[in-house]
């Protein structure tokens, strides 16, 4: 892919959030696009779809094929038919790399959040838009096993801290509840696994 790449950078940096916050400072394009390492586009028309249409959304969004180390299709994650700020601060209904935004709506991935940093830099996006676009296919094939999948316990611990710092009271309990809920679920299916 050599020809179509600009740029290539390879130096140490402090985590995936500093990486991709070097990409968006480096980038020149409109819009951003992050697949991880593992990751690839989910249909080879994605863009082309995108680039054809003569609306010039905010985002371009759509569905997740959920894949493992194989290339084997665990399952499509399915995104909203509309995505908005609220929906998503309830969880990511939307991987970042299935989401595509105006790169200027885009801040920098705020640091100081190890594991929902991604979650958070979408709801921000979303407050600053008015209109977004869902692709009919899927838009990125995700590679199962990252950091949030090994590091769920404390993936929920921090997504329970931003609920709190970010959102209005009543509001973060109850997605809190909702991932506490859903945290035991996933703790007691990894249980009866192993068994």
């Amino acid at each position: 892919y050599r020809h179509a790449i600009d740029t290539i950078v390879s130096e140490p940096d402090d985590g995936i959030y500093d990486a991709m916050n070097k990409g968006i400072e480096r980038s020149r394009g409109d819009y951003l696009w992050f697949l991880n390492a593992g990751d690839s586009p989910g249909d080879p028309r994605v863009l082309e779809a995108f680039l054809n249409t003569a609306l010039r959304p905010d985002y371009l969004f759509g569905d997740t094929r959920l894949v493992w180390s194989d290339g084997s299709t665990s399952k499509i994650a399915q995104a909203p038919a509309e995505l908005d700020q609220r929906s998503m601060e309830s969880g990511m209904i939307v991987s970042h790399q299935s989401f595509l935004p105006r790169r200027s709506l885009a801040p920098l991935y705020d640091r100081k959040y190890s594991y929902i940093a991604d979650q958070k830099w979408i709801v921000d996006i979303l407050r600053r838009s008015q209109h977004g676009l869902r692709c009919p296919t899927p838009v990125s094939n995700y590679l199962l096993g990252g950091l949030s999948h090994r590091r769920f316990g404390k993936f929920v611990v921090e997504k329970i801290h931003y609920s709190f710092a970010e959102l209005r009271f009543w509001r973060a309990l109850r997605i809190t509840a909702i991932d506490l809920v859903n945290a035991a679920r996933f703790y007691l299916r990894a249980a009866v696994s192993r068994r």
